[in-house]
């Protein structure tokens, strides 16, 4: 076996240990408490329009690219993740009020995943693809949809939570670490399978494959810090301007009692 194999393998472990270590010491989603504790009306008939569509949307394309590649499609981080946008479309449209802990966790990492994702394909496979002479298997709409249209389907549901909600926390981090390790030792396992390595950068003939790896688990954490940042961005705003509401309404309340203090001693 070639030193590679082991440096990569130690990597896979390490991140498993310590994604599973992570997850016990923060327990994902504790942050998300309150939207339980906090009455909330159920979601408008719009916005359940949009997740419907969105999961009828994401379930024809996933049949459509399972139906072009016989299946094989399901070898690739893109169609774990695709399954794992569905799966969240789907919790939304149960989840009418938004109270679900375990859903606002799922879209803390379907979310930064599908950016990861579209930025890996077009910036890193893509000219590979393209200096090897095949790039028909992302220049086709499902792959256009995969890689690209659901990142602001997701990214408009993504405001729309944190908007009317909380911010992003942290509980997330560990499991989308996670989700990405679990892959890498599945395509582990189909490589040893079928001789099949579902992305070039994933072959451990080369001395730069530690790198490669190491790399693709810095790229989540990246990528979750940026999903952070959007998610304050989209918070902020709003609650900043209600606070501000709020505290002239108090303000204006106090004036209005002193006053009738007042004209009561007059």
């Amino acid at each position: 076996m070639l030193w590679e194999a082991y440096v990569v393998a130690a990597e896979l472990v390490l991140s498993l240990v310590g994604c599973v270590w992570a997850i016990r010491q923060t327990s994902p989603g504790i942050e998300y408490t309150q939207l339980r504790l906090t009455p909330r009306p159920r979601s408008g008939r719009l916005r359940c329009a949009f997740q419907a569509a969105c999961f009828v949307f994401f379930v024809s394309v996933l049949v459509a690219e399972l139906v072009k590649t016989h299946g094989h499609g399901l070898a690739f981080y893109t169609c774990w993740n695709f399954i794992l946008q569905i799966v969240y479309w789907a919790w939304a449209l149960l989840d009418a009020r938004g109270v679900s802990r375990g859903r606002r966790v799922l879209l803390d990492v379907v979310f930064p995943a599908s950016l990861l994702v579209m930025v890996v394909v077009w910036v890193i496979l893509y000219p590979m693809a393209k200096a090897a002479h095949a790039t028909d298997q992302l220049l086709n709409w499902t792959s256009y949809v995969q890689h690209g249209i659901n990142v602001p389907l997701l990214g408009l549901e993504f405001y729309f939570v944190c908007a009317d909600s909380i911010p992003m926390g942290m509980g997330g981090l560990p499991l989308l670490v996670l989700w990405g390790t679990i892959y890498g030792v599945a395509a582990w396992i189909i490589h040893e399978v079928t001789s099949f390595w579902p992305y070039p950068f994933m072959k451990l003939e080369s001395p730069y494959a530690p790198l490669w790896y190491l790399l693709v688990c810095v790229l989540h954490i990246a990528f979750f810090g940026v999903t952070k940042g959007l998610s304050w961005l989209a918070w902020r705003p709003l609650h900043l301007k209600a606070s501000r509401v709020g505290s002239l309404d108090t303000n204006g309340s106090a004036t209005a009692r002193l006053l009738g203090d007042d004209t009561v001693r007059v």
